[in-house]
């Protein structure tokens, strides 16, 4: 049975397999974006989905994703992985994620060793920091991030748009980036991240929508404040709420 896609103003609904899904995460691909928009949805931790171009991306899901969830991903999914901690890795998620959508998925050296047994090479890539891969309309890059564990950045370069998304990492030199979108991780429970460094890196990248993941409220609250004299809009999202960009 054919996914049957019904979209109302304000929220959606997806009937697959004879069940009607309504959350915000089907109201990501229920709503229609324009060429210049990016719709997400905040996981939890570092792990966020986002829908751009007609692609899904999710990255750092950790366990974060039901089969419920997985069932509403529109094809083409391409899955990233900054590194193994728990909170950004699950190999059950990652599996799951190729077995029903197809997914192709990029991860740093650690993650794609403990899955290479599982997945065929067509939809499993390993990425080294400074190396990059194309994936359809998408050019992948990844950068050294700044934590106690060995982990990527990832640098998402699509026609009309350049996402970056920081890991859990402490601060790093991204001058020579731009971004209009910027995933930045803002503190607890990485011992790297904290506000400052995610606000230096914001204004490093001259990023147009930053949005705050990986900490605390107190933390991203302080992030906010740290950038109200900025230009950039600054987004603190609710846990699995549906989220529309609009790029000026």
């Amino acid at each position: 049975m054919n996914n049957i896609l019904i979209a109302f103003k304000g929220y959606g609904l997806k009937v697959i397999m004879g069940i009607v899904l309504n959350s915000e995460l089907a109201r990501l691909f229920a709503e229609e974006l324009d060429v210049n928009e990016l719709g997400f949805v905040y996981l939890g931790s570092a792990g966020v989905v986002f829908r751009v171009n007609g692609i899904t991306f999710v990255i750092d899901a950790g366990d974060l994703l039901e089969e419920e969830d997985i069932a509403v991903l529109e094809r083409p999914v391409i899955a990233l992985y900054t590194h193994r901690h728990g909170d950004h890795f699950h190999a059950r998620v990652a599996m799951r994620l190729y077995e029903l959508k197809g997914a192709v998925i990029i991860a740093n050296d650690k993650v794609y060793e403990e899955l290479e047994a599982f997945l065929p090479s067509t939809h499993l890539k390993m990425l080294a920091p400074l190396k990059g891969v194309k994936v359809g309309e998408a050019a992948i890059y990844a950068i050294k991030a700044n934590h106690i564990e060995p982990a990527n950045m990832y640098y998402i370069i699509l026609k009309k748009m350049r996402i970056f998304h920081g890991d859990s990492s402490g601060y790093v030199n991204l001058s020579k980036l731009r971004a209009n979108v910027a995933f930045l991780p803002v503190g607890a429970p990485s011992p790297d991240a904290s506000p400052t460094d995610a606000a230096k890196m914001a204004r490093d990248l001259n990023v147009e929508y930053v949005v705050a993941v990986h900490g605390d409220d107190e933390q991203k609250n302080a992030f906010r404040k740290m950038l109200e004299a900025s230009i950039m809009k600054v987004i603190v999202p609710r846990e699995r709420e549906f989220v529309r960009i609009r790029l000026s």
